[in-house]
């Protein structure tokens, strides 16, 4: 692929992500390693 993937572009920052859990947990996700599922 020559050109960025839209999620390299346009995916938002954890800080922008309304939900606190979802914001939480991704939150340790990217800090910690651990297995991550996401469904939806």
């Amino acid at each position: 692929m020559d050109a960025p993937l839209w999620t390299e572009t346009h995916a938002p920052g954890l800080d922008d992500l309304p939900q606190p859990e979802v914001r939480d947990r991704l939150r340790r996700a990217v800090d910690e390693p651990m297995n991550l599922v996401v469904q939806g």
